[in-house]
């Protein structure tokens, strides 16, 4: 990112000044915002309020340049608020990665690849079957896992036995 006006203006170099200007801008906005939001450190709540004041500019600028053709997942978190939200919610957010997001998109997509053969009708008999449920349920039970409420919940279930005897 540190070099990306230079290539914006090897791009733009016939091309109109102004869009130009607005895109090394924006991405000025985006690289300030970015760098806040990864620091190894717990962000104040005014550094919090500069990284989506940052985000708002880029993401107006980006929307007048791309309209929706530039909507992106990751852009729409951003201008949305929703990376805030968990921003405010846990102080730092560099200790999370996306790997494990996507790991579990790849996963869920080769579901629903494997057992959908016509974008999400059902199957079997008169199309009562239905991959979706057993999705959810496995999507539910991870999250349980990785929360520690399965576990705490067969802790306590192990402890209940205990006490009958």
């Amino acid at each position: 990112m540190n070099s990306i006006s230079l290539l914006i203006e090897s791009a733009f170099s016939n091309g109109d000044n102004e869009d130009k200007t607005k895109l090394i801008l924006a991405c000025s906005k985006y690289s300030q915002a970015i760098e806040l939001l990864t620091a190894h450190r717990i962000l104040t709540d005014e550094e919090m309020d500069m990284f989506q004041d940052l985000i708002d500019d880029f993401f107006l600028i980006w929307i007048e340049l791309f309209s929706t053709e530039g909507m992106t997942n990751y852009i729409h978190l951003l201008g949305a608020g929703h990376i805030l939200y968990f921003l405010q919610k846990y102080k730092c957010l560099y200790i999370y990665s996306q790997q494990g997001w996507e790991s579990m998109n790849s996963i869920c997509t080769g579901y629903i690849l494997q057992n959908s053969s016509r974008g999400g009708k059902g199957s079997g008999e008169n199309g009562s079957k239905s991959y979706i449920y057993p999705l959810i349920r496995y999507l539910v039970r991870d999250l349980l896992w990785k929360t520690g409420e399965a576990n705490r919940f067969f802790i306590e279930q192990e402890c209940k036995k205990l006490r009958a005897k």
